[in-house]
């Protein structure tokens, strides 16, 4: 899990240090920092509840704890989708940019 996390934000940062030369993909990596923003929270909220579900706290019901963390690694795996779509759609925009430029030449 923390290693796709880790993988969408390498290859977001590869697509941010790529010059946008569209309005249409400066919007796309917005909506791509966004996401994985909400992906490292949601990372959090998984690595809290594991902490405290690993202490076994005597007042904390360990099924609201499972099912807190099967939720919120659901949400994650969404997430982590969306990414590598919206991430899909940025090479496509690109190759059609590269091909734009080329026919200009």
């Amino acid at each position: 899990m923390k290693a796709l996390l880790r993988l969408a934000a390498i290859a977001a940062f590869v697509i941010v240090a790529t010059p946008a030369s569209a309005t249409v993909t400066q919007d796309n990596q917005f909506r791509l920092i966004n996401i994985e923003r909400r992906l490292d929270q949601l990372q959090q909220r998984v690595d809290f509840i594991e902490r405290n579900l690993q202490s076994n706290a005597p007042a904390v019901d360990t099924s609201l704890l499972t099912q807190s963390i099967l939720e919120t690694q659901r949400q994650q795996l969404l997430l982590a989708e969306q990414v590598v779509n919206l991430q899909k759609q940025m090479l496509e925009m690109q190759k059609k940019i590269d091909q734009l430029s080329e026919k200009k030449k």
